[in-house]
Order: structure tokens, then C-alpha cells, then sequence
């Protein structure tokens, strides 16, 4: 099998096991002043994996697949040169993602949802911008045939554990039908890794803890695997961020970021309604509808 073959039939294999319906709008919390920034820049900004909001995201899909590689060298059955092959992979797993390179911006399908007022939105005090989310894709991409990847996140643990195990028996077919002719197993196991550890780093951004299961997280990620030659990508009081902007080559019919809706948060003064309405209009966006929040929270 080619490294082209295999490409898409992991691909394949992913969209498969991973089955899911896109959303017309997704939603992002943030704080009035980063909505402020988003709407005069038309651009997000993605954070890096490993500067996320949610600490347990640093280790928990290494930890996954761990299990999985767990499982699989325990299986009497697989041959000896397969398990000295998924052994020394095994070691070689990041202990966390701060030397992935993928960049994600955090979407959610829930419009209006509480715990994430609090948790996202300056404290039920922000904003919640609503994307078309098919143009938002388009929006972000250079081409067709560069698109951001988009994913649901899977709350599902053991859906998660069956897909790592369906990416090691695809990975590993794919090694062998390379046949390299390696003796040597240490040069042969590195030369595995470097087929599959980078599908290992992207499958990372999938899967989240059972805990945060009512955020219903959507993703954009990019990957960067050049940091010094990516203009876009900055640094923040120490965490690192990638801005997204549109695509040079984008098919989408929006040129302004393609906003269908905002929610001001449940605790978002009176008069901040009419102010998101007049930062949009400022800014060119002339008909998106502002609403606040239905939620009946009291300041006090």
C-alpha cells in the first residue's frame, strides 16, 4: 500500500467510524473583548493543543491510545516482530501534546448553553458568535482541496479506543506491505513511527473527557509543521496561537467572516445588545441577528 493509499484510507476509516452530522450553525463563547477583536480582524485565532483550557486534554488521548497499544502487545496472537515494533513505539508516545502540531478553534452545536456561558464566556457576561458552519470552512480555506479538518469531538471512550485500534491494524498492514527489507528492529521501528506517529498526533484532537460531554464541541484544527515559516502563528503571555484568516484561494461567497447570529450572555449589561449590533455594522456586517441570552440568571 502507498503512503497516498494509506492517507486515504485512514481518512476513509476515520469519517467512517466517526459518523456525524454537520451542524448549521456552531457556536463560539468568548469574552466581549475577543469577540471585539474577531469581528475588526475578520480572523480566529486557533490555540495550540497543548494550551487548551481544559488540562485533562493534555494527556488524556495519549493515554488512550496507550491503552490501545496496551491491548494489542498483550494479544497472544500478534506475530513477535509486530509487538517489538509497537514496544518501542509505545515508549517513544509523547508524555504530553506540547510538541504536537496542530491548532484548534473550539465551536460548539449548543446556542445557549449555561455551564459554558460560565466556563467561556467571561462569566455569562460575554458573547456567543453563531457561524454558518459550511461556509466557515470554506471561508478558512486555501483551496478545495485545503480545507481545515472540522470534527465533532468524541465523548465516547471506548469508540475512541475501537478507532485507535482500527488506525494500529491499518498502520501496521501499511508498514508491512511496504516491505522495507529492515532487519534491524530499532531502525524499523522508527521507520514505523514515522508513519504513524503523525496520524497519532492528529487523532489527539478527537477525543475529549466523558465530563464535558454537554459542550457538544466541534473543532477546526489546522497543523503546522513548519512553525518558523508560518507567518500566522503567534505567541501569547506564553501560549501559542494560530490566527486563521481566509484563504487566499477561498470558494466561499463571504469575504467578512460569514456570521449568522450573536447571543449576548444572560448577565451581559442592558444596553450591550445594541452595542454587538453596532461593532458588526461597523465592521460590514449588516445583517446578522443580535439576541441575548434566554437563560434567567440574576446579577446579584
Amino acid at each position: 500500500m502507498s503512503n497516498d493509499n494509506y492517507a486515504l484510507q485512514l481518512a476513509q476509516t476515520f469519517h467512517e467510524h466517526f459518523a456525524m452530522h454537520l451542524p448549521e450553525v456552531v457556536w463560539h463563547y468568548t469574552s466581549f473583548e475577543t469577540f471585539e477583536k474577531i469581528v475588526k480582524s475578520n480572523e480566529i485565532w486557533s490555540t495550540h493543543v497543548s494550551c487548551l483550557n481544559d488540562l485533562s486534554e493534555v494527556t488524556f488521548a495519549a493515554n488512550l491510545i496507550r491503552g490501545v497499544l496496551d491491548a494489542y502487545i498483550k494479544d497472544d496472537g500478534l506475530a513477535i516482530r509486530d509487538r517489538q515494533l509497537l514496544e518501542i513505539a509505545r515508549t517513544s508516545l509523547l508524555e504530553s501534546n506540547s510538541d504536537s502540531s496542530w491548532f484548534v478553534a473550539c465551536l460548539s452545536e449548543a446556542e445557549d448553553d449555561l455551564a459554558q456561558w460560565a466556563r467561556y464566556g467571561e462569566q455569562s457576561k460575554g458573547v456567543a458568535i453563531g457561524f454558518h458552519s459550511r461556509e466557515l470552512i470554506r471561508f478558512f480555506s486555501g483551496s478545495a482541496e485545503d480545507r481545515p479538518m472540522f470534527c465533532k469531538v468524541c465523548y465516547d471512550a471506548q469508540k475512541t479506543l475501537e478507532f485507535g485500534s482500527k488506525l494500529i491494524a491499518l498502520t501496521l498492514s501499511n508498514f508491512h506491505g511496504q516491505d522495507t527489507g529492515v532487519d534491524d528492529i530499532v531502525t524499523a521501528s522508527k521507520q514505523f513511527f514515522e508513519n504513524w506517529g503523525p496520524h497519532v498526533d492528529a487523532f489527539s484532537i478527537v477525543p475529549k473527557h466523558p465530563g464535558f460531554v454537554s459542550e457538544r464541541e466541534w473543532r477546526i484544527a489546522r497543523q503546522v509543521l513548519n512553525p518558523n515559516a508560518e507567518p500566522s502563528l503567534c505567541v501569547s503571555e506564553g501560549r501559542k496561537f494560530l490566527r486563521l484568516q481566509r484563504g487566499k484561494h477561498s470558494d466561499s461567497k463571504h469575504t467578512l467572516l460569514p456570521i449568522a447570529h450573536v447571543r449576548v450572555g444572560p448577565l451581559g449589561a442592558a444596553n450591550k445588545v445594541n452595542i454587538v449590533q453596532s461593532l458588526l455594522f461597523e465592521a460590514g456586517h449588516k445583517d446578522v441577528r443580535v439576541t441575548k441570552s434566554t437563560i434567567p440568571l440574576s446579577g446579584g
